[in-house]
């Protein structure tokens, strides 16, 4: 595993399973927090019925707020307003249910949200995206697990946690 950190956040590069992926979200909650991951609502038909029953008996929130670390590139508003689509946010606090969400939308998007909070009071947006190898580097990497946190506290806190419940080597780039 690799770490790299960009302006507004970082990025953990990993070849891990969902089992794999899973262990290393646990590593970002603090004591009280829960993930919350997202759906988009407008989707939610299309999906298995187990799938759906799963994401709605654990939601929490409904909305439409944009938490990714960058300007929306892609729109993709909802006709026939041109409203932001709305996104269903469901807790999966247990390991069994966070594989659960992963295996729904594996490039997902959560929250780290302390329990009782209001949505806006998240602390962390954590991401999975495709990795994609430069030219100049020697390991490749199937995705990444972006985080928000602060890079202090990534290599004070999480970093230190990783380390002890994940068996893959870490590497941390400085640049």
């Amino acid at each position: 595993m690799q770490v790299q950190f960009k302006p507004g956040y970082g990025l953990l590069a990993h070849n891990e399973s969902i089992d794999g992926i899973a262990d290393i979200l646990k590593c970002f909650l603090r004591e009280d927090e829960q993930l919350l991951f997202s759906f988009y609502e407008r989707n939610i038909d299309f999906i298995h019925e187990s799938d759906k029953d799963f994401i709605l008996k654990r939601q929490i929130f409904t909305n439409s707020n944009w938490v990714l670390p960058w300007e929306e590139s892609i729109p993709h508003w909802d006709d026939p307003y041109n409203a932001p689509p709305k996104l269903i946010w469901f807790y999966a606090n247990e390991k069994q249910d966070i594989k659960k969400a992963i295996g729904i939308d594996f490039l997902f998007r959560c929250v780290t949200l302390k329990k009782g909070n209001r949505f806006e009071q998240y602390s962390n947006v954590l991401f999975q995206e495709e990795y994609y190898v430069t030219v100049d580097e020697t390991e490749e990497y199937d995705h990444c697990i972006g985080f928000t946190e602060k890079k202090d506290d990534f290599l004070t806190k999480t970093l230190p946690i990783l380390r002890s419940n994940i068996s893959a080597k870490i590497d941390v780039l400085h640049s």
